[in-house]
């Protein structure tokens, strides 16, 4: 059984400021009674459940921090996993990290200056010298499977092919288990010239990931962690429908700082007015019967994500959580052709096969976007209404 994957907003706050960031300016922080309440929560579920610190910059609480994953730990959680611009990341926290079997994510934008355009300090000096110099206590530190989050914007879309080469030939590529998971951005309009920079450079990607892979550095690029079928080894070949289910509000779930619950963590970083008519409830009640709805959303499969999209954001930008935004169907058929390129490098006797296995999966999920289907609750009784005027 999947387990319920929780994120608790520690903190809005960051030591950062990213240009696309929506709680940049945020200064909310939870209680210790409140993560404790959703830690109780979750185990009176009685359903395995996984923790996530969140934020903001998780780190910035790292006392609530510690203190979430022990009692976590002592309440049976199964599993643990952190996102961090990193520049926090003492040998001390990393240690911590690798001792309690967490995760680690690593949030980088880039390369260089390409970073520095959207991820700077609040005195707008860049970041990426600084998380640099901590990559070496990483590598000290923390000797399991490492994770980098590269999140795309416009006007660093055309990046990604260079981020991806230095990770692979730096400090990703000698580990025996190392992801980059990508995500275009929801909020940002994306117009005509920057989705074209994002699909050459998903190809561009491809060629990388080969020749990095022929030298014996394997990376995995993931499109949307949120979708067990987002990786390019499964891409095309998993059979199983439900692994393409987005499980927002099925399996994952976000508390928010005062204790609000939410159908996954992208609800904790929108704008406080898109927030209201998603929320589910709070701590004083019980959580929503998940099981109910992960088996409504699972039976669904790709019906319930076309183009394996952020249904939080399709809906903020659409108003539809299936209707997905432009971006999102323009980096999923890259991604599919990403994943035909890697599987024909790696057995060129497959070449036919997984051609025919991407214009299939294609078909199915342009055919799931364009056929009529009942209105996704997200975890809420009856449909999701509109997202407020901004």
């Amino acid at each position: 059984m999947r387990p319920i994957i929780t994120s608790f907003n520690l903190t809005t706050q960051c030591n950062i400021k990213c240009t696309y960031c929506q709680v940049a300016d945020r200064r909310e922080r939870m209680s210790a009674a409140t993560a404790t309440a959703g830690l109780d929560a979750l185990a009176a579920t009685g359903e395995p459940f996984g923790v996530v610190p969140f934020g903001g910059e998780p780190l910035l609480r790292w006392e609530l921090f510690r203190d979430l994953i022990t009692g976590a730990e002592a309440r049976g959680a199964q599993l643990f996993n952190v996102c961090t611009n990193g520049l926090l990341c003492t040998p001390e926290r990393l240690a911590f990290f690798a001792a309690h079997d967490i995760g680690l994510t690593l949030s980088i934008d880039g390369v260089d200056e390409a970073n520095d355009r959207v991820r700077r300090y609040r005195n707008g000096a860049g970041t990426f010298r600084d998380f640099q110099a901590v990559l070496p206590d990483v590598e000290r530190h923390y000797p399991i499977g490492l994770n980098l989050r590269i999140t795309i914007t416009p006007g660093t879309a055309a990046e990604l092919p260079r981020t991806v080469q230095w990770a692979g030939a730096s400090f990703m590529g000698p580990r025996q288990d190392t992801t980059i998971c990508f995500m275009p951005t929801g909020c940002d309009p994306w117009d005509d010239a920057a989705l074209r920079d994002l699909e050459a450079a998903m190809h561009e990607t491809a060629e990388i990931l080969v020749a990095l892979e022929r030298a014996g550095r394997r990376i995995k690029l993931v499109y949307n962690e949120c979708v067990p079928a987002g990786g390019m080894d499964n891409i095309l070949t998993e059979r199983d429908p439900a692994a393409e289910s987005c499980l927002c509000g099925a399996k994952m779930l976000g508390i928010d700082c005062d204790g609000s619950v939410y159908p996954c963590h992208t609800a904790l970083e929108l704008d406080p007015a898109l927030k209201v008519p998603l929320r589910l409830g709070d701590l004083s009640s019980p959580l929503p019967p998940l099981s109910e709805r992960a088996a409504d959303y699972l039976a669904g499969g790709i019906t319930r994500n076309p183009f394996g999209a952020c249904l939080l954001w399709n809906w903020a930008r659409t108003g539809d959580p299936l209707e997905p935004c432009p971006v999102y169907r323009v980096a999923f058929r890259a991604f599919l052709d990403l994943g035909e390129r890697i599987g024909t490098a790696r057995d060129p006797g497959q070449a036919a096969a997984l051609r025919a296995a991407k214009a299939a999966k294609l078909a199915a999920h342009e055919a799931c976007a364009r056929a009529p289907r009942p209105p996704l609750g997200l975890g809420r009784r009856g449909p999701l209404p509109p997202p407020p005027a901004q």
